[in-house]
């Protein structure tokens, strides 16, 4: 009887460590379930944030680009504008400043130095000054282009 007691009391204790060790690697393996989850959420939000920096950076790139390519446009049209208004002072420079420039040099050779009285003179000192306000027009009105350039030019800055 002592041993089949003995035997019993044996294997309860046995069965209760067992059962105990089981409850042990349950604990365990809950522990590291839970280790395993944080780990796993603490990647997703890394994740996220990640996203987040990468998303926000692309948005800040795409403003600017577009930025960029606003004063990219108002730019070239303001160099348009720039190359318009020198060809307006190009061409009146070679033909509206040379025709009273010609005049001026063709009355010149009229004019008889030798006799300074001749009456032909009178007209051509008359000439000579309605050239010479003609040019003076035409330089104040390339004067005045330049200046709008100028002013354009500030106004762009």
């Amino acid at each position: 009887m002592y041993s089949e007691t003995s035997k019993e009391q044996l294997a309860t204790i046995e069965n209760r460590e067992a059962l105990e060790l089981k409850d042990k690697q349950i604990q365990i393996d809950k522990l590291e379930s839970a280790k395993r989850n944080r780990e796993f959420v603490l990647g997703i939000v890394l994740l996220l944030v990640i996203i987040a920096v990468v998303l926000t950076m692309f948005n800040t790139q795409i403003k600017a680009n577009r930025l960029l390519a606003k004063e990219k446009k108002a730019h070239l049209q303001h160099i348009q504008a720039q190359t318009e208004v020198l060809s307006d002072i190009a061409y009146k420079q070679s033909h509206e400043v040379r025709a009273p420039v010609a005049t001026i040099l063709g009355l010149v050779q009229l004019f008889n130095f030798d006799d300074p009285v001749d009456p032909i003179n009178k007209e051509v000192i008359e000439g000579l000054a309605e050239a010479t306000e003609s040019l003076d027009i035409v330089v104040k009105e390339v004067i005045r282009i330049e200046n709008s350039l100028s002013s354009a030019n500030n106004n762009y800055i």
